[in-house]
């Protein structure tokens, strides 16, 4: 789980070309997934297939690998979940909506998400800073060396994962038969909604980042 304080993060990749950099995490913006959410529950009545960043049920600050997957033209942001909040997964087979994240000794360290990918545009997100800091609490130190380790992961298994979420997003777009839709978005419509939402101050996201202090 994310430290007290820490924003929603996501981890976001570059593509240049037929290469593409290391992942690396950055924060977005919390009110744009809220929107997304709204959107995606006045279109199909679901509230579930959109992680929630929502205060009052305790998910604000979710985390959020972003493998950042380029389809007809929209960055997607695919999330993980802590395993701990997600301990139902261990026991399950994987399929094309999620992925076991696992550390170098084999052991289960999250979920990757792939159906709550939600489409992104670059003013939504800033870097977050994943190196510890003298002022890290021992629970943030924590949490930043967990995602060191599944960002090795999924740069590992990068190719993988972008596969399997370019065919889910082709399977739901085109209304294909498939027993699993009902926990994915509908994509289109969080595009439409991704394309004509205003544009984010930067300082605004970055606020994001600094962690909260008592009065």
């Amino acid at each position: 789980m994310l430290p007290k304080g820490y924003a929603y993060r996501i981890a976001f990749c570059v593509f240049r070309g037929f290469n593409m950099d290391i992942f690396e995490l950055y924060v977005v913006n919390m009110k744009y997934v809220r929107n997304l959410k709204n959107i995606e529950k006045k279109r199909t009545g679901r509230t579930n297939t959109i992680l929630s960043v929502s205060s009052q049920t305790h998910k604000e600050g979710r985390p959020f690998v972003g493998i950042i997957h380029m389809v007809s033209g929209m960055k997607y942001c695919i999330p993980f979940s802590s395993i701990e909040k997600k301990s139902k997964y261990l026991s399950m087979a994987e399929n094309i909506t999620f992925r076991k994240i696992k550390n170098d000794e084999g052991d289960v360290i999250g979920i990757l998400n792939i159906n709550n990918m939600i489409p992104v545009r670059e003013e939504y997100i800033s870097k977050f800073i994943i190196d510890e800091l003298p002022t890290d609490s021992k629970e943030q130190a924590d949490y930043k060396r967990k995602c060191k380790q599944e960002l090795e992961w999924c740069n590992n298994n990068a190719s993988e994962i972008l596969r399997l979420a370019t065919e889910l997003h082709s399977i739901i777009c085109e209304n294909r038969s498939f027993k699993k839709r009902n926990i994915c978005p509908n994509y289109k419509e969080l595009e439409k909604e991704c394309s004509k939402q205003k544009k984010i101050s930067k300082r605004n996201i970055k606020k994001q980042l600094i962690r909260k202090t008592k009065p």
